[in-house]
């Protein structure tokens, strides 16, 4: 497992680098650079300048923030491109070269030049007047796909997904096969617009799939955390975290800091001696055996913030629990939901050693209850029918309860 948090890291750090500019090899003979020029009303041109050694095969896109790319032609050194924008706001314009040596697979090189660009002077002049914000997250189905899924604040008029840049137009939600394992960008985009009235919000985040041979995370457990920046301790550059992996309890945990210190708590505290970038990880196996790891999806957009705010850096990290989730030595010898996405009518399985009366329960991920349910538990196999249909969407934990413990947790999509 330590081979696999370590395949997982190098990946996830390659990525976060190429998105700074950095390549993965001989990123020395590579450049790129190409910074817009705003001429007014939406137009803007560009000159893009790319530089790599003589023979290699190249490739230059430009992803002008809106939903709209530039791909150049192959090996050229110069690119001349232009762009409309039809909106207000603040855009991210992103230069990528990919070059690589035909004769020697190994030698390659893949780095960004990445510059932002306000337009203020269009009508309507809302700029993102309306607060806007998105989040976008992925929930592995098996252990080469995942349920892709988004939500945004306020009502949007258009939207996207982009998946390993595949561009996916009006979706917020799919199951998506990845065809190969390894590190994978993932964004999300929503806007507002009317006669009056403009917002728009991105985000992206790194999702890593283990592949056919890499484990666990794809039966009944599931490693998972989700990071921020701690707004009371700015300062100190805190972070906090939610650990909602799930399984059958009770659980066991093997957190890796990305500097060398390692943790084996369910909800550890740790400071870094220095602050910086780390890729952090976290392994699980529950009760049944089934094994899980997951790396931080937040790393590279972490390394891109520090950039402009020194803010974004880690200090210290705080890993807390959803609220009322404890795992507890189980009755529960496995458990799963169908369909997960859930319908209006959801079906739980679970098979129980004992007879006794229970809840099905399911939560938000800050412990908050949308829905339970009393059930009678039976010793053996188990069904049991829910309406789920006034349960919002979003990311919930489906757990069986009794006498206050949780048995058992499944991560689950509405």
């Amino acid at each position: 497992m330590k081979t696999i948090l370590h395949n997982m890291k190098s990946k996830i750090a390659a990525t976060a680098l190429a998105i700074l500019g950095i390549g993965a090899i001989n990123a020395q003979n590579c450049s790129v650079s190409g910074i817009p020029t705003y001429n007014g009303n939406g137009s803007t041109s560009m000159i893009v300048q790319a530089s790599f050694p003589i023979g290699w095969v190249s490739y230059v896109t430009v992803d002008f923030g809106d939903g709209y790319t530039f791909s150049g032609n192959t090996s050229a050194s110069s690119y001349t491109t232009s762009h409309n924008y039809n909106q207000n706001g603040t855009y991210g314009v992103m230069t990528n070269l990919v070059a690589y040596d035909p004769n020697d697979s190994n030698l390659y090189c893949s780095v960004y030049n990445l510059d932002t660009l306000f337009i203020s002077d269009m009508s309507p002049s809302g700029g993102g007047s309306c607060n806007m914000q998105v989040t976008v997250g992925a929930f592995s189905t098996s252990d080469s796909s995942a349920y892709i899924y988004s939500t945004a604040s306020n009502a949007y008029t258009y939207s996207y997904l982009t998946v390993d840049g595949q561009f996916f137009p009006y979706t917020d939600s799919m199951f998506y096969t990845f065809t190969q394992s390894g590190a994978h960008d993932i964004c999300y985009y929503a806007d507002y617009s009317d006669s009056t009235t403009y917002c728009y919000d991105s985000t992206c985040i790194i999702y890593t799939s283990v592949g056919p041979n890499g484990g666990g995370g794809s039966g009944q457990c599931q490693a998972a955390f989700y990071l921020w920046q701690d707004s009371s301790n700015v300062i100190g550059n805190g972070w906090l975290a939610i650990n909602y992996s799930s399984g059958v309890g009770p659980l066991t945990y093997s957190w890796d800091f990305g500097d060398g210190n390692t943790s084996t708590q369910a909800y550890p505290m740790h400071t870094y001696n220095t602050p910086g970038n780390y890729v952090i990880c976290l392994t699980i196996a529950d009760a049944n055996g089934c094994t899980s790891s997951t790396c931080d999806s937040s790393a590279a957009l972490r390394m891109i913030q520090s950039q402009l705010s020194t803010n974004a850096i880690i200090g210290s990290l705080t890993v807390s629990a959803p609220t009322g989730i404890t795992e507890h030595k189980s009755v529960i010898l496995s458990s799963s939901v169908a369909p997960n996405p859930m319908g209006d009518l959801t079906n739980v399985i679970f098979e129980s050693e004992k007879t006794i009366k229970g809840k099905i329960e399911i939560v938000n991920v800050l412990g908050e209850v949308s829905f339970s349910q009393e059930i009678n538990i039976s010793n053996g196999a188990n069904s049991a029918n829910i309406n789920t249909e006034n349960i919002t969407n979003g990311i919930y934990f489906l757990r069986i309860v009794s006498d206050k413990k949780t048995l058992s947790t499944i991560k689950v999509v509405k």
